[in-house]
This record gives structure tokens, sequence and C-alpha cells, in this order.
């Protein structure tokens, strides 16, 4: 997870910088460099998550109005009967590109049914999000909204991205996840498959 501030996610600076030419800052800086190469492997091999952190008991979840890379308006609350993601993220975040792939699975998966991704995107514009999407394989074919002002991670309690939250048909939050997730992971779909199954009328 990476805190909201982009700033916050990138490397310090060191308060002293070893002079070029010297035997001791040459060593210093191929140091770093290791040290650095290796962070970077690691993280890139982390494994995504698939646990979900149930709510109990559930709360409503609060609403909003967005506009999509379409401009067009979408409201949580259009959206009540179904199950949704709301994922919060940003294309400067790591592991929200990450698992954006594994979203669309899901999406995919669920296809016809009652079910909803919503990914806001935080404080980018569409000429910094579309050539990331299009990028993507699978390309996401669901909905991304635009929070320009990064209005709503502080209605949400969203302190760091990526961070989603499943929605039931009720519009109440009973699951959240912190953290980079693989979406399409068994345990996840049967989480899904439970909630729609109580959408289904008997």
């Amino acid at each position: 997870m990476h805190p909201m501030n982009p700033d916050t996610a990138r490397p310090g600076r060191y308060g002293r910088t070893p002079r070029p030419g010297t035997p001791w800052g040459l060593a210093s800086c191929l140091l770093l460099m290791l040290i650095g190469s290796a962070t970077a492997g690691m993280a890139s091999a982390q494994e995504l998550s698939h646990t979900l952190t149930p709510l109990s008991p559930p709360v409503e979840a609060p609403d909003f109005r967005l506009e999509d890379l379409d401009e067009t308006p979408h409201s949580l609350s259009d959206y009540r009967g179904k199950v949704v993601v709301v994922n919060f993220w940003a294309v400067w975040c790591p592991p929200c590109r990450r698992e954006m792939p594994s979203l669309e699975r899901l999406n995919q998966r669920f296809k016809g049914r009652p079910f909803a991704i919503l990914a806001i995107n935080e404080g980018e514009d569409a000429d910094r999000i579309e050539p990331f999407l299009w990028e993507l394989d699978p390309s996401p074919t669901f909905t991304v909204l635009l929070d320009r002002d990064s209005a709503l991670p502080a209605q949400w309690g969203v302190r760091g991205l990526p961070t989603s939250y499943v929605i039931d048909g009720q519009g109440r939050v009973v699951y959240r996840a912190v953290g980079g997730r693989e979406f399409d992971h068994p345990q996840i779909i049967a989480i899904i498959e439970g909630l729609l199954a109580k959408q289904t009328p008997h």
C-alpha cells in the first residue's frame, strides 16, 4: 500500500551527497544502487494478497457522483441492488497497477450478473490514465471514475492506495481491502458469489 501523497511514495533524499571521484563516494553510490535494485526486485516479486476484511457490522457506503473518462456522471446509488467493488487507485501507485488486470478478470467472470466495479482514480486526468489502461492485458472494460480533487478518500477513510471496498446490494460496505489484491482468486470469487446469492430472489 502507498500513502495518498505520491511524493511520500518516492525514495527520500539523503542529507549528504558523496563527492564523485572519491573511492568512498563511488563505493557508497554502488552500494545504494545495489540495495535499490534488490528492493525493487523484492517488491516486484511480492505476491498480491487475496484476503478481504469483513466489516461487522456493515456500514452505509458514502454516496458520490463522479464522471467517467467520457464525462458521463455516475453515482454509487445508481448501483443499488448490485454487488459493487469500489477501488481507489492511481497510475503512480505500483500495487494499483499490478492488481488492475485481476479486477478486469473478475469483471469478466461476473459479466451479465448484478455486479459492477467502480475504479476511482485519485487526482489524475484522462491524458495520464488512458495510455496506462490501453497497455493493460486484459484492458479494463469496467467503469473508471475521476476524483479530480481527491475529495473522496477522507469520506471513505482511505489512507493509502490501493484501497478497495465491497458493497452489498443494500448499499453497505461489507468487506475492505487495504493494499493490492489478486481479485480473481478463488477466495474472493467465493465471497462475491455469496453476496450475489443473497441478491437472487427465492
